[in-house]
């Protein structure tokens, strides 16, 4: 387009990167009320922090934090924030999530779906996985066991039913009154993810070699609520959301869970089927997977599988970095993430933040999403956040 100056709105931004097409700048993502604060939020937590970045910018009358159950990602990011970075996204808001309850123990322990534990995170608030010897289903080894294993959740119909026609008419209304790429849930985060809390991360492991049967049959039983939950939320806002998201954690810092064969024999298969499902509700919707750690090996088959977007984009994991990454994948899967929270956002300079952004933004688009590699740690400090951002709503080497 030499000689013309592209103007495009949040939406067609976004789809034009995800397609690999020209950009007049990358599409920014930051914060996020519902899967998208698990992956590219701000923590609200000392000595920096979610409170720390508002009082920088000068925003002294924010709304009190609310914070996700996991992580304290803050799921409330200010709009004026969000304006001020530029951010591309908005998520569809879940009815007052405030008013969940959930079932708490004699020991300060809470019990979730099907039965998962979790304990106080006493460091940072929130809550955090309970020791592998402390998971519920820890000593379940055969089919009977998980006919017989008591806290297998079942789907509320009617109840999620209700809870989805308060997405939709959020969704249609960001929909149809904005051009912001809107961002829906699909239902919970993850199939493998649940059975290491569910098991133990160890049995995963073990299960697979040892005992295949029962770990398909737990995966089965978790793969059957998460469908369920999709399909009905989806259902209902499908038509009016731009993106939505799917996860499993399958990497370390040094390399990935599993070989490539036993990827795609024992886990790939669910993947598929989650990432049908969504793309049949949501048909024009494009599905993002945030996977973190070093993955390379499994990215090729993801994208064959339908996945469209990766989050993550750890640039410190073996074999993630932002060179290799375009050199192997980069015409068939649009990244998400890399700004990196685990060195350069928290103990580089900004001038450091800014020539990180650049790189990633330089190497990655127009196939690139611009946002951190994970939530946004205490530790960063407010004006590396802001160069990062700054940067990412000026540079464009393309043009």
């Amino acid at each position: 387009m030499e000689g013309e100056t592209l103007e495009l709105t949040p939406r067609e931004r976004f789809f034009r990167a995800v397609e690999h097409k020209e950009v007049d700048r990358v599409p920014i993502d930051f914060g996020g009320a519902a899967e998208s604060s698990v992956a590219c939020s701000i923590i609200d937590a000392p000595p920096y922090g979610y409170r720390a970045l508002c009082k920088y910018l000068g925003i002294t009358d924010y709304a009190p934090p609310e914070v996700s159950f996991i992580l304290r990602s803050v799921t409330n990011v200010d709009e004026r924030i969000l304006k001020k970075f530029n951010v591309d996204f908005r998520d569809v808001p879940p009815p007052d999530h405030s008013k969940f309850k959930p079932e708490v123990l004699p020991n300060g322990y809470v019990r979730g779906e099907h039965g998962i534990l979790w304990k106080p995170g006493y460091a940072t608030g929130g809550y955090i996985c309970v020791p592998d010897h402390e998971t519920p289903f820890r000593y379940g080894k055969t089919i009977k066991d998980v006919e017989e294993y008591p806290y297998w959740s079942k789907v509320n119909v009617p109840q999620l039913e209700k809870y989805a026609s308060e997405l939709y008419k959020k969704a249609k209304e960001l929909h149809e009154n904005t051009d912001y790429v809107i961002t829906g849930g699909g239902g919970p985060f993850s199939v493998h993810t649940s059975y290491m809390r569910l098991c133990g991360f160890d049995r995963f492991f073990i299960d697979i070699k040892t005992n295949p049967e029962f770990y398909h049959a737990v995966c089965e039983r978790l793969l059957e609520y998460e469908l369920e939950t999709r399909k009905i939320i989806l259902g209902a806002i499908g038509d009016y959301v731009d993106r939505v998201w799917v996860g499993d954690d399958m990497g370390t810092q040094v390399g990935g869970f599993l070989s490539l064969k036993d990827f795609r024999e024992f886990v790939l298969p669910y993947w598929e089927k989650v990432v049908k499902t969504t793309k049949k509700y949501a048909p024009n919707a494009k599905v993002i997977i945030h996977c973190c750690g070093s993955i390379h090996p499994y990215i090729r088959d993801m994208a064959k599988i339908g996945i469209d977007i990766l989050n993550g984009l750890q640039p410190q994991a073996a074999n993630m970095d932002v060179e290799t990454l375009k050199r192997d994948f980069g015409d068939i899967i649009c990244f998400h993430g890399g700004i990196d929270v685990q060195k350069v956002l928290p103990f580089g300079t900004p001038e450091d933040v800014r020539e990180w952004t650049k790189r990633y933004i330089r190497t990655l688009a127009p196939g690139y999403i611009m946002a951190p590699s994970h939530n946004i740690g205490p530790e960063v400090p407010p004006q590396n956040i802001c160069a990062a951002y700054e940067t990412a709503q000026t540079y464009t080497p393309w043009r």
